[in-house]
C-alpha cells in the first residue's frame, strides 16, 4: 500500500513538525530569560567529562551531563549522520537534510572538538587529538566515554575525508549519480544493511537489475523468522536474483577477510570460478569496531576483532574512569544486536555511573539492569523494504507492510530532532525508552505469556 504509507508519512511528519516548531518557541524563551537571569558560573572546577564519538550513544551522553559536568565531545566531523536513514540517500540525495543535524544544538554547553583520537594515556587521564588541519593536541579528562563507533564500506559511514556535511552531500549526490546511470547492481551480503540497499533499489528503479550475494542460505538470517520469511518473499516478488550459499574467492589473503575477497566495482568472482558482472558493485559486509586508536594506551582491553572489552559496569576493563559504548564497545554477556538503540541503553547506564562515581555513591549500576530492569535489552529493530514497506520487531513481536513502514519514518523524523534536541524530539525519545524498557521486561518479554503466544510453532 504505497500511496497509503506515503501519505501517512507525509500527514504524520507534518503535524509533527508545527508541533515541534511551536514548542521550540516556547522554550527557546524560556532559555533565554534563564540564561539572562543567572549568574552564570563558567563552571571550569567541575570534573571534565571527554566524549569520543558524536554519533547516538556520544550524543545521549552529552544532553544528561552537560548541566553538571564540562563535556568535550570530539569527532572527525562536524555533523550527525543518522545511519539507519541513509542508505535512501542512493535514490533520493535530498533526503540528507532530513537525516542530519549538527552534532552540538545551538543552546548546548558542551564543547565540540573536531579532530580524530589518535591515542590514550590512561597514567595522565589525557588523550591525543589530530585535527582536520594535521595540528596536534592533548585533552586531559577525569572520566573518558569511548563510543568510536564502527567501520564499515564506502559510502554508508562518514569517512575521514568528510569531515563537513558539504564533503558528505557531495559523496551522496555522486552515489546517486552513479545508481542511477547503472542497469545492474549487485549487493554483496544479504544482511540488514544489503536488504535495505536491495529495498531501496528496487523500489526506486524496477528496472535495474539487482543481484545478492551472500553465504548464508537466507537473508537477514539472524533475525525472527518471520522476517526472514518475509524479506524472502518481497525479493522473490521483486525480481532479485539471490545467489545464497555462495563462497567469494579469497583473492588475497594476506588482507584478510573482507578486504582481501575477489570484489571489484563491477565484478565479485566465486570459489567456484563463476564471475558476476553488474555496473555497479556494493560491499555490504565487514563491519568492523572503529578501535584503532585505543591500540595506542588501550590494547590490553581490546580483543582479537578489536573490540573494546568492558565490565557489567561498562567501564573499560582495568580502566575505573573509561567507559565504552556503542558498535565499538563489547559486553560479553548479552553480546546484544549493535543497533542505535542499543548504544543509547548503553549511555544510560554509563552516564549513571559516571554521576554515582562523582559523588562517591557505591555500587555502580549493572548493565543491563540498570538501565531496563531486566537481565537483557528488548530486541528491536525496523528493516526497510524500499519507501514504502518494511518490518519492524520487538522481541517476538513482529509487524510486516506498510504499518511498520510508517513506524520507521516516525522513528526517523523523532530521533534526527532527538539528536537536534528540540523539545518534542527529546520528549518523545524520553517516552519511548520508557516504554520500550517496560514492555521489554513484561507483556514483550521473550518468557512472557503474550511472547510465547506471538512465537510461531514449527
Amino acid at each position: 500500500m504505497p500511496s497509503l504509507a506515503s501519505a501517512s508519512a507525509a500527514v504524520l511528519c507534518g503535524i509533527l513538525w508545527i508541533l515541534d516548531a511551536l514548542l521550540s518557541v516556547f522554550v527557546g524563551l524560556y532559555r533565554h530569560v534563564k540564561l539572562h537571569s543567572s549568574e552564570g558560573a563558567d563552571g571550569s572546577d567541575r570534573p571534565h567529562v571527554v566524549i569520543v564519538g558524536g554519533s547516538f550513544a556520544g550524543l545521549w551522553c552529552t544532553r544528561h551531563l552537560e548541566k553538571d559536568f564540562r563535556v568535550t565531545v570530539v569527532d572527525y566531523k562536524d555533523y550527525f549522520e543518522y545511519t539507519p536513514g541513509c542508505l535512501r540517500l542512493l535514490v533520493d540525495e535530498t533526503h540528507v537534510d532530513k537525516i542530519t543535524a549538527p552534532i552540538l544544538h545551538p543552546h548546548s554547553t558542551a564543547r565540540l572538538l573536531q579532530g580524530e583520537m589518535t591515542a590514550v594515556r590512561p597514567a595522565s587521564n589525557t588523550i591525543s587529538i589530530r585535527t582536520p588541519s594535521g595540528d596536534k593536541a592533548v585533552v586531559k579528562y577525569d572520566y573518558l566515554l569511548v563510543g568510536t563507533g564502527s567501520e564499515y564500506p564506502a559510502p554508508f559511514k562518514p569517512s575521514r575525508a568528510e569531515p563537513t556535511l558539504a564533503s558528505r552531500k557531495a559523496t551522496w549526490r555522486s552515489e546517486y549519480k552513479k545508481l542511477e546511470a547503472a542497469k545492474s547492481v549487485i549487493v554483496v551480503g544479504g544482511g540488514l544493511v544489503g536488504t535495505e540497499v536491495v529495498g531501496e533499489i528496487r523500489t526506486a528503479y524496477p528496472d535495474t537489475a539487482v543481484t545478492v550475494v551472500d553465504g548464508f542460505s537466507q537473508c537477514c538470517a539472524n533475525l525472527p523468522s518471520s522476517t526472514v520469511s518475509y524479506v524472502g518473499k518481497w525479493m522473490r516478488s521483486h525480481g532479485v536474483r539471490l545467489e545464497m550459499n555462495a563462497k567469494i574467492k579469497m583473492e588475497n589473503p594476506s588482507l584478510g577477510f573482507p578486504a582481501g575477497l575477489a570484489i571489484t566495482d563491477t565484478t565479485v568472482t566465486l570459489e567456484d570460478g563463476r564471475v558476476l558482472e553488474a555496473d555497479l558493485v556494493y560491499r555490504c559486509l565487514g563491519m568492523k569496531p572503529a578501535s584503532s586508536a585505543l591500540k595506542n594506551g588501550l590494547q590490553s582491553a581490546l580483543n582479537p576483532r578489536g573490540s573494546l572489552l568492558v565490565e557489567d559496569t561498562l567501564q573499560v576493563k582495568g580502566h575505573r574512569n573509561i567507559f565504552g559504548m556503542g558498535d565499538v564497545m563489547l559486553h560479553e554477556t548479552t553480546r546484544e544486536l549493535k543497533l542505535g538503540h542499543t548504544a543509547e541503553v548503553n549511555a544510560h547506564v554509563v552516564v549513571e555511573n559516571i554521576r554515582r562515581l562523582a559523588a562517591g555513591d557505591v555500587p555502580l549500576a549493572q548493565y543491563p539492569h540498570g538501565a531496563t530492569g531486566a537481565a537483557t535489552t528488548p530486541k528491536i529493530f525496523c528493516l526497510s523494504l524500499g519507501q514504502h514497506d518494511a518490518s519492524l520487531g520487538f522481541n517476538s513481536l513482529i509487524i510486516n507492510g506498510w504499518l511498520a513502514a510508517l513506524v520507521k519514518h516516525f522513528l526517523e523524523w523523532s530521533k534526527v530532532r532527538q539528536q537536534a534536541d528540540t523539545p518534542l524530539g527529546r520528549g518523545i525519545w524520553v517516552l519511548g525508552d520508557w516504554v520500550s524498557c517496560l514492555l521489554g521486561r513484561t507483556l514483550l518479554h521473550p518468557a512472557s505469556w503474550l511472547s510465547l503466544m506471538l512465537v510461531k510453532k514449527p
